[in-house]
Order: C-alpha cells, then structure tokens, then sequence
C-alpha cells in the first residue's frame, strides 16, 4: 500500500508507543521464570507479536489482556515430542533471541524468516551456541537462516563475541547463560549498539540475575534463578524521534508522554542532539516538550549506539543550516534494508544531495521536492519520509507504507491526530 503526504505542521500531545526492543527483552527474561510475571504496556507490533508466537510455539505461557501480558515458563523446558517450524518474518531480534531460546529448550526447532531476514547475519550467534554445545545446522546457507536445532546440554564457556554487526548476537546469549552450568564470561568486540546490551542486563537485573562488567567483558554466574517481576514498558524513544523532528522541522510544537526521563534506552541520546540543533526542549519524570525554532544547526554525530535513529535524523538536515554528518554506522546495511544506500538514494529523490561511505552518511541542507519513495518495506524509512514530506510544499508518494507495524502500528493515527495530511492509495 501507498501513502501520499501532503505539507502539514505538526502540533498537540501523544502518547509514545511502548519500546519495542525492551518487549523483546522482557518477554524472554518473563518466559523463563517458573512463576508468572506480568509486564504491563507491552508493545503490540508486528515484530513483538512474532517473538510471542515463537515463545508459545516452544512451550511458554503468555496470556495477553489489553496491553498486558502474565508470562510464565510452563513446557518451555520441557522435552518435545513433535518437530516445531517458527517464522521470524523479517524480525532479527526475534531470530537471534529465539535462536539462543531454542537451543536450551529440549526440542526440534526450525527456526526460518522472510528472503531479507535469511540475507541478515547470525555467524557469531551460531559459532557461539556451537561453542556452547548446541546443535545447530544450517539448511541452505552457511551462518544464516535458516536453521535447524536439536536437543542439546549446553554449558557456559568462555566466549569472545563480535557485535559490529549486531549487539542482539550477544543479547540473546547473556538471556540464556544464567540458567546454564558453568560461569560465562563474555569478551566483546567492537562498541557499535552496547547500550542495547546495557538495557539487556537491565531487565535481567529485574529478574534478580547477578552479573558483572569490567570494560568490554561481561561475567554472568550460572545455575541462576530468574525471579517473577513487575515491569511496565517504557515508551519508545526511537519511535517518539519522527513527531518531535516533524514538530521541529514544520516550526510546531508536541508533547510526548510515557517518556522517561532516567529511561534505560540508549535512545534518549536522542534529547541531547535536538537541543544541540537548536530547539526548544523541556525533559519531565515522563515526558518531553519541543517547541520549534525552525532553524536546525549542521551537526556532526557518532551514531554507533544509535542505530535506529539515524533515519529520522538525516530529516534534519532540510532545516539545517549546514550538513548533518553521521559517522560509525556500517551496520545499518543489515537492517530491514541497507540503511545507508536506501536513505541516500531517497533523499537524492526528494532534492537532498548526500555522500555516502562504508560507515558515515552526509546529508547537504536543501528544499525538498515531490518524489516517490522507496522505503524497501522498512519501517523506518516509512515514516522518516512520511516526516521528511510534511516540511516541504509537494506532496511526496511512499511505498510499503504498511510496514510501520513492525514497529509502530499507530503511526499514521498519530500523525493524524497531531495535524499530519496524507491519503492512502491502493495499488
């Protein structure tokens, strides 16, 4: 399906989506607690949605009411009887961390995924559960989807993990090492997305895991209990960047609620780039102010920890006064699309000139102009443009529009309801 977006200026209060990274998280540390914890304002997404599927396809209870969930561990341990298939779709979290799941779970699991999620890299997860004592083959191509597990006792080694690919390779092991003999010592390699590995870590802290962090080593104790917990899920930071650049760039105003000031998101590094662009920024207990400028300062940003805010802010720089650079991110091109040469060639389409290396975008202020765009049925991209189109003075047409499910299905409500003019178009 196609969006077309009209000009608009973004004005009013929402409420930021649930952080879809902390659900996944939460979900597995909830999954393996012998009693039921319950985790409120859990995400709905289309991403989230797969890793509960998968969860209850290997043996653990989640009950859903509202946006609540009561998780437990149930048969989750338990040996199976019959072989289990699970879809990822196009969900790498949901891969990885089911991957590492499967592979303590007592049973046959195939584990597949869409065409772009089997291109997505899993080496250094694989080499690592095989490490560990897993029994993992692979069923068409070498270190990638998809895969097959048998039953196996897996055991805590010494290990040395390279996230420049993904932090989610280290992620999914340190989820499953406390319950596992032996005592795991994790070195890391590479620092891009370790704040998504501190925010792991958090949550397992909530399921009362003890471990330790000297630098890039990790030290988790084996033959740990995970207790129940309480948590409500924070908003997301990332999700909550596309309305407050909108505002920032159509010279509006919004309120986000449900986000946290002292918030374990890496994300929120997000704050201190919008004020240093030059707006108007007012951080409360659980929710941020932008009042507008509409006159964004060139910045230069190491956007290594922050993977998934790089889209919507190379928006800033059609109100920028000077280029927006955005180094460290040779990552982004396994995302839902090579981040790197899809934004780059999107923004050449609307006007925006960029250059572009292994690691590093450059975006060169301008005015936009009409366009189609092709998001590469990513999410982000969907809706860094839906953004990117508000601010100029023609419409602009976006593919795939549907794919913000993945992350945030409300997207286009929301952007309705704080002033956004756009009209769907079938095809």
């Amino acid at each position: 399906m196609m969006v077309k977006i009209f000009p608009s200026v973004i004005n009013g209060t929402i409420t930021a989506p649930p952080s879809k990274s902390l659900s996944h998280r939460a979900l597995i540390a909830a999954v393996l607690c012998k009693k039921i914890t319950r985790i409120t304002n859990l995400s709905n997404c289309h991403d989230v949605l797969l890793t509960i599927r998968a969860i209850r396809k290997l043996g653990g209870k989640i009950q859903l009411k509202n946006n609540k969930a009561f998780v437990c561990q149930n048969n989750l341990l338990t040996q199976g009887k019959k072989p289990i298939k699970i879809n990822c779709g196009n969900s790498g979290t949901t891969a990885r961390i089911i991957t590492a799941l499967a592979a303590i779970c007592n049973k046959e699991v195939v584990i597949d995924g869409d065409h772009r999620l089997q291109e997505r890299p899993m080496a250094p997860l694989i080499s690592a559960l095989k490490k560990m004592g897993a029994a993992i083959y692979e069923l068409k191509t070498k270190n990638h989807l998809p895969l097959k597990i048998m039953p196996s006792t897996l055991r805590n080694r010494h290990l040395i993990v390279d996230i420049n690919q993904s932090s989610q390779f280290v992620t999914a092991l340190i989820l499953i090492s406390p319950l596992l003999e032996n005592n795991m010592q994790i070195k890391v390699l590479g620092n891009h997305s370790f704040l998504y590995i501190n925010s792991t870590l958090e949550i397992l802290k909530l399921a009362g895991i003890k471990f330790f962090i000297k630098g890039q080593k990790i030290l988790i104790k084996g033959g740990q209990i995970f207790k129940p917990f309480n948590y409500a899920i924070e908003g997301d930071y990332s999700a909550a960047s596309y309305f407050l650049i909108g505002a920032l760039l159509t010279g509006g105003q919004i309120t986000v609620k449900n986000l946290i000031k002292d918030s374990i998101q890496g994300d929120k590094y997000l704050l201190k780039i919008l004020k240093k662009s030059g707006c108007k920024v007012t951080v409360n207990t659980n929710q941020v102010f932008l009042q507008s400028t509409k006159s964004v300062f060139g910045l230069t940003i190491n956007m290594g920890n922050y993977p998934d805010l790089v889209p919507s802010l190379s928006i800033l720089a059609i109100g920028s006064s000077k280029p927006i650079l955005m180094k460290n991110i040779a990552h982004l091109v396994n995302k839902e699309s090579n981040r790197i040469t899809a934004m780059s060639e999107n923004l050449k389409i609307i006007g925006l000139h960029t250059k572009i290396t292994d690691s590093s975008l450059k975006i060169l202020p301008g005015k936009i102009k009409d366009g189609l765009i092709n998001s590469y049925n990513d999410h982000r991209l969907v809706m860094s443009f839906s953004i990117a189109a508000l601010s100029g003075h023609k419409e602009i047409i976006i593919n795939h529009a549907e794919s913000v499910k993945k992350s945030y299905p409300d997207f286009f409500t929301d952007l309705k309801k704080t002033g956004g003019k756009f009209r769907w178009i079938n095809h």
